[in-house]
């Protein structure tokens, strides 16, 4: 059902019929009527007609029945039912393909919001507690810090005491 090779910017009544061309059986002042159409390939444009010709309102065209081929017209026109047919297909596929991508898009709001207030509520809790453990911390550091000043200050003195000895040492 894929029609990978066949995308472009045309429609699919474009790639299979070409250009729209009015009916031959309106009366409208600029009708052109495109006599050169063959099954299964499109007008390229104005190059392939081989006649064109204005209508005018006032008189009806005639066309005559010997020139009108049936066949031609009811294999085109099963061709455009069969395009029609899988131009609605694809677009039922897409669309239940659109439907799922919203539904997954919605999930993932949903998602994004209980993520969200957990952040929040993680945010709210967190500085507490981490200002607590940090304020436990310094308080740590500096009781190391008081008991680290007290034992160079004991072992200064003690270094001091030592150099008297010595130095009684030394003279005795």
């Amino acid at each position: 059902m894929s029609h990978s090779g066949m995308r472009s910017s045309s429609t699919s009544y474009r790639r299979t019929f070409g250009a729209p061309v009015l009916s031959p059986l309106s009366y409208s002042s600029s009708s052109r009527l495109s006599t050169s159409r063959h099954l299964g390939s499109p007008s390229p444009g104005p190059s392939s007609r081989s006649s064109a010709y204005r209508v005018r309102s006032s008189t009806p065209i005639r066309v005559s029945v010997d020139r009108v081929d049936f066949s031609v017209a009811d294999a085109i026109n099963q061709e455009f039912l069969t395009t029609r047919s899988n131009e609605k297909a694809e677009m039922q596929e897409l669309n239940d393909r659109f439907a799922s991508f919203i539904e997954k898009v919605r999930y993932l709001e949903q998602q994004n919001a209980v993520l969200v207030t957990e952040i929040n509520q993680a945010r709210s809790k967190e500085p507490t507690r981490a200002a607590d453990l940090c304020q436990q911390e310094l308080r740590e550091l500096r009781r190391q810090l008081d008991l680290l000043a007290k034992d160079r200050d004991n072992i200064q003195v003690d270094r001091d005491n030592l150099a008297e000895d010595l130095s009684f040492l030394k003279q005795r």
